[in-house]
């Protein structure tokens, strides 16, 4: 059975992934196989929440604009699937 804790330290394992070399990837793909344990929601949520630091790594948050598109958008998806999660 899912239990919240492997949820929040999957989440945090993404949050302070850093994208800066291959080791970070192995990071990057334990945290992928946590995933599978997962509700779909909060998979979906946590691979929006990569790709948002993905694009800020990217832009190197030149995009002002662009990044507050995606954070906008990120708390949308969130609070529309509260109730799901």
């Amino acid at each position: 059975m899912y239990n919240c804790e492997s949820k929040y330290k999957c989440l945090n394992a993404i949050l302070m992934y850093r994208y800066k070399n291959v080791r970070d990837f192995c990071e990057l793909r334990m945290s992928l196989s946590l995933l599978l344990n997962m509700p779909f929601q909060w998979v979906i949520i946590s691979l929006k929440i990569i790709q948002l630091f993905y694009l800020a790594v990217l832009l190197r948050i030149h995009s002002l604009h662009q990044m507050h598109h995606n954070i906008v958008e990120l708390v949308n998806f969130i609070m529309g699937h509260l109730h799901t999660l």
